[in-house]
């Protein structure tokens, strides 16, 4: 007569991610985004920023309006901080790792 097992795997499982939900840019907000960080290399100020974006294009704030330096500046700020969290991985860890041997009845 041979014994017969239930066979139980206890593990835990660490997860870290920043895509669990992540609200999609816009084209809109990439375009500006990607001018502002231009010129931002180029070693403009954000007065500056704002006033090319005013002058020398035709794209608005997210709300219609005109630019101005404090709201270039916190688009640069948040966008790439956004753009920086969607491009950092995490590793999972499995952790505790247990296997039970159950006899059956």
């Amino acid at each position: 007569n041979q014994l017969k097992y239930n066979v139980i795997f206890l593990l835990k499982v660490f997860v870290k991610s920043t895509n669990l939900w992540t609200q999609k840019l816009s084209d809109k907000q990439l375009l500006i985004y990607d001018i502002i960080k231009e010129l931002r290399e180029e070693g403009l100020y954000y007065h500056e920023i704002s006033h090319i974006l005013n002058e020398q294009t035709e794209l608005t704030t997210i709300r219609g309006k005109r630019f101005c330096s404090s709201g270039v500046h916190s688009t640069h700020k948040k966008i790439g901080k956004h753009l920086d969290r969607l491009n950092t991985t995490y590793h999972s860890q499995i952790k505790n790792i247990e296997i039970l041997f159950e006899e059956k009845d």
